[in-house]
């Protein structure tokens, strides 16, 4: 490693050693009072979150692996979630990284943070399809924006040489002013069920929340 790179790898461990920890002051989050389920204790943080204008607290941070156990993450918005059987619904293409992963080593992870909460929620479970009909309902609450990208791109491959990505894009536009029930091949929703939580909280001048209660 040359001078330079060791300098700023000095240097950045100083700003994130020196970086401020969490800070209150936070919602209650005494789980002795946690219900005998994860369904109500989930569904009270996110709406709290909602409810507080917390950016894109409905993102995740999706984990998944492939059949050499290689990890791989990358943040998803969920789209439903069951609370009674413990299911979590998010769509992506069949084609890309997750979904090459999810095909041969069918298990994920799920994590919820919202450091102005103080609060994390981790999940894991096996992951399956949901069928034609969920697919194709699915796929038409997607703005026009996000069906012709679904159209147009190969999520996780690299781009081929002399791509034209607008040209693509336009020629996607046109197909779903022709066919506008069409849904791409590879277009997949995926249920997480989910049969392990951990719902962890953290309190002001800690750098990180600390395992609150599992299920």
């Amino acid at each position: 490693m040359s001078h330079e790179l060791r300098e700023a790898a000095r240097r950045l461990r100083e700003r994130m050693l020196s970086a401020p920890p969490l800070s209150g002051p936070f919602p209650d989050s005494d789980v002795s009072k946690s219900p005998n389920v994860p369904g109500p204790l989930f569904a009270n943080w996110l709406s709290y979150a909602l409810d507080d204008g917390v950016p894109a607290c409905h993102v995740d941070m999706l984990g998944t692996a492939d059949a050499y156990g290689r990890p791989s993450a990358r943040a998803i918005e969920i789209t439903a979630v069951d609370l009674q059987r413990c299911r979590v619904v998010f769509s992506s293409d069949a084609g890309s990284r997750k979904g090459r992963d999810l095909a041969v080593n069918p298990c994920a992870s799920l994590t919820w943070f919202w450091p102005r909460h103080g609060r994390q929620i981790r999940a894991t479970g096996p992951v399956g399809l949901l069928g034609e009909n969920d697919r194709r309902t699915d796929f038409r609450r997607l703005g026009e924006p996000g069906r012709a990208a679904a159209f147009t791109g190969r999520m996780s491959h690299p781009k081929e040489p002399g791509e034209d990505y607008d040209a693509a894009r336009e020629r996607a536009v046109h197909r779903m002013a022709d066919d506008p029930d069409a849904v791409p091949e590879t277009y997949a929703v995926y249920v997480v069920h989910i049969d392990e939580w951990s719902f962890s909280r953290g309190r002001p001048t800690t750098r990180m929340c600390a395992c609150g209660i599992k299920w």
